[in-house]
């Protein structure tokens, strides 16, 4: 069994070049905001995207991309009602789709790990100065002490690794964004 080649026009390439263009531009901004996206086929007419919000009761949302005189534009239908939508603007698709703005800091995981860590080095500190004052009492508490500083300590490298992770990917989007704004406006040009 063999798969059959399709064969596009140098029009149809250029204009299927540009869809795929415009869908992996929105595919990109949403990303940037927490949704997972996938770009599931483009044609030379549209390309066909899955995005799915953050949170877990979010459900996929099906976008179409079409590119009209140099300006993309987007169509999907609301899951919950099942109205359609249509507008040329990214930051409508992600508004009304429900992807919201991520912040590192916010991060549930990343401010709990960022807590553990501060407690456990406190608790290194209280442990450690009393055993200070009596040299007697310190070898126990000093393994006890030795051992909630390198759990602090972890702690806080992963949370940190976590927030320089997400400032690097949300750099990444910004500078892609800025790349699709400039193809957009020389387009229009």
């Amino acid at each position: 069994m063999g798969s059959r080649k399709v064969v596009w026009t140098p029009e149809e390439a250029e204009l299927r070049a540009r869809v795929r263009g415009a869908a992996v531009d929105l595919a990109a901004y949403l990303h940037g905001y927490g949704a997972r996206v996938a770009v599931r086929r483009v044609v030379p007419a549209r390309a066909t995207l899955s995005v799915r919000p953050p949170g877990p009761e979010a459900q996929p949302v099906t976008v179409q991309v079409w590119v009209d005189g140099g300006a993309a534009s987007y169509t999907w239908a609301d899951p919950a009602t099942g109205t359609g939508h249509d507008t040329t603007d990214p930051a409508e698709v992600r508004d009304r789709l429900g992807v919201r703005v991520r912040r590192p800091w916010r991060d549930a995981g990343t401010v709990a790990l960022l807590v553990l860590g501060a407690a456990a080095l406190a608790g290194a500190v209280a442990l450690v100065a009393p055993g200070l004052r009596h040299e007697e009492y310190l070898h126990p508490l000093r393994t006890a002490a030795v051992a909630l500083v390198l759990a602090g300590a972890g702690c806080l490298a992963v949370a940190l690794l976590r927030v320089r992770r997400r400032v690097r990917d949300q750099r990444e989007f910004a500078v892609r964004i800025g790349g699709a704004r400039a193809r957009e406006q020389a387009l229009a040009a």
